[in-house]
């Protein structure tokens, strides 16, 4: 799974980084430190998990989801003095707060690779569905 951490605080970059390099499902991991920088990786190398810091020198973590054209899957990173700026997304896999625990990494890593097994068993099905529609046209069956 290739893996964002974007977030403006050096010491989330350690805890994150040394992390991803454990895990075995984190194939490639890059950090930004901005939102700017973010989405401009986000756009390289459309990351399927990003991990989003409240500490952001240009906006919020709603700036990078809203500014993104690349869907991901989220998960935010708050501190105590941040959780009460960070309104409820039914789109966020996991809020964790810092610093992360690597038993709540795990636990949202998993989270992550299960719901993205299920949305590339679906794309699965979805193509032959399609593939078995264009069978159908081709011989114009009744």
């Amino acid at each position: 799974m290739i893996t964002l951490l974007v977030d403006g605080q050096p010491f989330s970059h350690d805890v994150i980084s040394t992390f991803c390099q454990e895990s075995p499902d984190i194939q490639f991991f890059i950090t930004a430190t901005s939102i700017a920088e973010g989405l401009q990786h986000i756009s390289n190398y459309h990351p399927q998990l990003v991990f989003i810091g409240s500490n952001l020198p240009d906006g919020s973590p709603h700036d990078l989801i809203e500014k993104s054209s690349h869907p991901f899957e989220k998960i935010f990173l708050y501190d105590a003095d941040s959780f009460s700026t960070l309104p409820y997304r039914p789109e966020v896999l996991a809020y964790l707060l810092q610093p992360v625990s690597q038993k709540a990494f795990e636990k949202s890593i998993l989270k992550a690779k299960n719901k993205l097994s299920r949305i590339h068993s679906l794309e699965g099905q979805l193509m032959d569905l399609s593939s078995r529609i264009e069978e159908l046209e081709e011989k114009k069956l009744p």
